[in-house]
């Protein structure tokens, strides 16, 4: 099981490129001691070769002796094989070490004529180290041949080696022993975010989290935004348990109700009036069900970005005065006045006619943008009092963004809608709650409405890169102001 962690395939991945990478440093080095080492006992075998061609040169056969002679008695002097062969092969002096008559120094007559760069090697079997042996013509009868062993050579070399294998074991066992506590170190924020997550499949619950280890690393920066989907899911777990509550309830009413009544008519006495008004009375329950589910199901799509809003060039001024007639009958039922759309066009200068209204264009989908003014709007004639006032205005924002920088979009300017009433407004401690689906204040209770409207608002506010604030308004209820970017020529 150990063998499959990644801690262990990670240490051991590394220390086999540590290896591979060390092992061919040190075959080059290798390779370049041995080819300098040989060029410097070739070049001292050369040396040799020469000295003794000179000392013949000088004194002949007599003065080659009385040299090699002369060496034996030399301590520090390096041993060497000298032989010196007539041009038939037969040898006229060869001095030695006795160690060395393991060679096959035989075979020495029967080597090819050959030069002094050249050099022969004698291998013995016994014997872990050759003889190297290179030849000179002593005139035209002689031919010296001077041999030198590598003895000294391939033992460093063998030196080399051992001394390269035990590091390298030895730096492998180590880096392997720190490699397992470095990786289980540094993946440890990897194994508790493992098991947070058995954690959660085991019991269903997303309420564990993970601490930070605050090294601002990437597994800091994982487990930081792996919390966040967790309090995501938390708060839309919550959520979804809220919503469905609250269906499950505003839908008892009306099931209910629907089985009251048939329950009423199916134990009287037959009667075709009853029964016909019983049915009318599921229907009208049935369609506050259907409506219920088609807002819900609607402001989820909506949320979900399944439906994307269109983007056309969409008059703003028009669509609120479609808004405002479409809604001036109910107003008028309630005797509630509506005012606007007021347009405020202080901000323009108008290089024609001075009382021609600008236009104010936005790139939207008009469908969505009329269910969102006709959702404020509808709130406003609800709530406002019999005889009192809803205003919708439209204005232009040119504030810059280097000067308000909770404008934070890509559109410099922006038109504002605002729509105010005079009712009782939205109390304080309600306003954070608003925009959640099926949320419903005091002012609401008893009052037709489903709690969705203003959550659609802000859906679709936000699909057209706006923004929506809601405060108290001057006339005493409460303000939502809309911005919506300007459209760009």
């Amino acid at each position: 099981m150990f063998l499959k962690k990644i801690q262990f395939k990670l240490t051991l991945a590394f220390l086999i490129v540590f290896v591979m990478s060390t092992t061919v440093f040190h075959l080059l080095s290798f390779y370049s001691l041995y080819t300098s080492l040989r060029s410097d006992d070739h070049a001292v075998l050369r040396s040799r070769l020469l000295s003794y061609w000179a000392q013949f040169q000088i004194g002949g056969m007599q003065m080659l002796r009385e040299e090699l002679d002369l060496e034996k008695l030399l301590s520090g002097e390096r041993p060497a094989l000298v032989r010196v062969s007539e041009r038939d092969g037969r040898t006229v002096l060869m001095l030695h070490p006795a160690a060395w008559a393991a060679f096959p120094l035989g075979e020495l007559s029967g080597f090819e004529r050959y030069g002094l760069e050249q050099v022969r090697t004698l291998k013995a079997p016994d014997l872990e180290f050759g003889l190297e042996v290179a030849a000179i013509n002593l005139g035209e009868r002689y031919v010296l041949q001077v041999g030198l062993s590598t003895e000294g050579r391939e033992r460093l070399l063998r030196a080399f080696v051992r001394n390269f294998v035990f590091v390298l074991a030895s730096i492998s066992a180590v880096g392997f022993f720190l490699g397992l506590v470095l990786t289980a170190r540094y993946l440890r924020p990897l194994g508790n975010l493992n098991d947070v997550i058995a954690q959660i499949l085991s019991t269903g619950q997303v309420s564990a989290r993970i601490e930070r280890s605050e090294t601002g690393d990437e597994f800091d920066i994982l487990i930081e935004s792996f919390n966040r989907m967790l309090a995501n899911i938390d708060g839309l777990l919550a959520g979804m348990s809220s919503t469905l509550d609250t269906v499950a309830h505003d839908l008892r009413t009306p099931m209910t109700r629907m089985r009251g009544v048939a329950e009423i008519a199916l134990r009287g006495q037959p009667d075709l009036d009853k029964y016909r008004e019983a049915l009318s009375d599921c229907l009208e329950e049935s369609e506050s069900v259907v409506k219920l589910l088609d807002a819900i199901m609607e402001l989820s799509e909506a949320e979900a970005g399944l439906h994307s809003p269109s983007r056309e060039p969409v008059e703003l001024l028009s669509l609120l005065g479609d808004v405002v007639e479409l809604y001036a009958f109910a107003a008028e039922e309630r005797a509630v006045s509506i005012e606007g759309p007021v347009v405020d066009d202080r901000r323009i200068t108008d290089a024609g006619n001075g009382n021609t209204a600008p236009e104010f264009h936005v790139d939207g989908d008009p469908a969505r943008l009329r269910q969102m003014f006709a959702n404020l709007l509808d709130n406003a004639v609800k709530y406002a009092p019999p005889a009192g006032t809803v205003r919708v205005s439209l204005q232009i924002d040119d504030r810059r963004k280097a000067e308000h920088n909770e404008y934070n979009n890509e559109h410099e300017d922006y038109f504002q809608i605002v729509v105010e009433d005079s009712g009782a407004g939205i109390a304080e401690e309600e306003l954070p709650y608003i925009w959640q689906r099926l949320y419903r204040g005091r002012e609401a209770a008893g009052r037709p409405g489903l709690g969705i409207g203003l959550s659609l608002v802000k859906t679709v506010v936000d699909a057209h890169a706006g923004q929506i604030e809601v405060r108290r308004s001057d006339l005493g209820g409460t303000l939502f102001r809309v911005r919506l970017p300007r459209r760009r020529a």
